[in-house]
């Protein structure tokens, strides 16, 4: 009876395992991974696999009374563009460091955030390059540019994000 009970736990945890690597896959060994699949799962509006992405700090720091608010914020900050790159990763000890910078032409802009272009392009004429209160970024081109930088922390299961900040554009390139 015991070993049939040992035998059950057991195959419980591999399951469990096996669910947790399907969900977030094997640790990330590089910040490069890290970065690449924390950006991904945003711009996928998967939170879930954001979260998971986060060092224990910041999930707890984010909390689940500021789970809506943070997905939200990350939604509105990063899923409504359409191309990014992840560059400039500098490493020093257990942190790192990664430069995001994503990029939306701004008649796509509009069309996703049911915004007509015209208006859009004129409100950010007035505005000026830095029209941050009209579209999240700079805008050159008639491209919206937006730059994030990535504090990436080694732990005991591979690199996690540790903070996530939202930097000039013309800083990041």
């Amino acid at each position: 009876m015991r070993l049939v009970l040992g035998v059950g736990v057991l195959v419980v945890g591999v399951a469990v395992v096996a669910v947790l690597l399907a969900r977030t896959g094997p640790a990330p060994a590089t910040p490069e991974q890290a970065a690449e699949r924390f950006v991904q799962a945003l711009q996928r509006g998967d939170w879930g696999q954001a979260e998971a992405l986060l060092t224990s700090h910041d999930r707890y720091r984010v909390g689940r009374d500021r789970y809506d608010e943070a997905a939200r914020m990350f939604r509105d900050r990063v899923t409504v563009f359409t191309a990014y790159r992840i560059h400039d990763v500098q490493v020093k000890g257990d942190t790192a460091y990664a430069r995001v910078r994503m990029t939306i032409p701004v008649e796509e802009y509009a069309r996703r955030t049911s915004r007509d272009p015209v208006a859009l392009r004129r409100e950010v004429a007035q505005a000026g390059r830095q029209a941050s209160h009209v579209v999240p970024g700079v805008v050159r081109d008639d491209v919206i540019i937006h730059a994030e930088r990535l504090t990436l922390v080694r732990g005991t299961r591979g690199w996690k994000v540790r903070n996530f900040e939202e930097v000039d554009p013309g800083e990041a390139f």
